[in-house]
């Protein structure tokens, strides 16, 4: 039987454009069992119990309501007034049937993108943001610019967030040990954007050139770095996502003291965002 590091091993490479035959000569292993390893299930889920949704016998109305251009609000009002069956579930669960439903409608099947989780623990994104007139109460303070690293894990969406005053190369390098000790292990690949700090640009292959100290640390730590290709933020819209949820939900409405309590209440509030999406 395949080890873990091993079945990441092939699926990662299949990813990247290796023939099962390349494959099977950098793994040592047979084609016909790397040809097995791909055909499997990434993941196996446990089965669950079939149970009858209590939004779902709402699922004509909602259909009209959003023909409507009703508000989910105002949707779960009607459906805990009806006469007939009134709902009795609870908001979320009316919330995401109806996110669902305007999902479906939203995209054409032609058009949906192919979604690729990898399995726990295999990759990692990350990307810095930046605030620009952060105010600090304590005295004698002018409004700040500070910056703050954001990875995520693709598969279970765990977040890592700190805050600097630069984003420079032994910064980001200090950033991600402090990732790799806070998630306890390091990820399969770490994959960014084309920040100078990881990426000095590419050769006459279109293949990246490594910032000699950020390869370095990827041999060190033996990770594998990726990077998005051109135009194409979309392949880390996970830390993206990330970055605009630090923006919206945790400096917004926040005021922080100094840059030690900065940096507290960032802790804390990832300790409860974490929380909320493991439910």
């Amino acid at each position: 039987m395949l080890r873990y590091m091993e079945r990441s091993t092939i699926y990662y490479l299949k990813q990247k454009g290796w023939s099962n035959v390349q494959i099977a000569e950098f793994t040592g292993h047979h084609r016909d069992t790397v040809a097995r390893v791909l055909r499997e299930e990434i993941e196996k889920k446990p089965k669950t119990r079939e149970r009858t949704s209590t939004v779902a016998v709402f699922a004509a109305q909602i259909a009209e309501w959003l023909d409507q251009n009703l508000s989910v609000i105002r949707m779960l009002e009607l459906a805990r007034a009806n006469a007939d069956h009134p709902y009795a579930g609870k908001d979320t669960a009316f919330y995401d049937y109806v996110r669902k439903i305007r999902r479906a409608r939203k995209q054409a099947p032609g058009n949906l993108a192919l979604r690729f989780e990898g399995v726990p623990g295999e990759f990692l994104q990350i990307d810095w943001g930046e605030v620009r007139g952060l105010e600090l109460s304590k005295a004698g303070m002018e409004p700040q610019t500070r910056y703050f690293f954001a990875a995520r894990l693709k598969y279970s969406r765990y977040m890592y967030v700190s805050f600097h005053t630069d984003m420079r190369e032994e910064t980001l390098l200090r950033c991600l040990i402090g990732c790799f000790t806070e998630i306890d292990g390091v990820p399969w690949a770490v994959v960014t954007d084309t920040m100078k700090t990881a990426v000095l640009g590419r050769d006459e292959q279109n293949q990246p050139i490594w910032n000699p100290a950020y390869q370095k640390l990827a041999v060190e730590f033996k990770f594998h770095p990726d990077v998005c290709a051109p135009a194409s933020g979309n392949q880390k819209g996970a830390v993206e996502n990330l970055v605009k949820f630090v923006k919206g939900n945790f400096l917004a409405g926040r005021t922080f003291y100094d840059d030690a309590d900065l940096a507290e209440q960032c802790r804390a509030w990832l300790r409860k965002a974490q929380y909320r999406t493991s439910l």
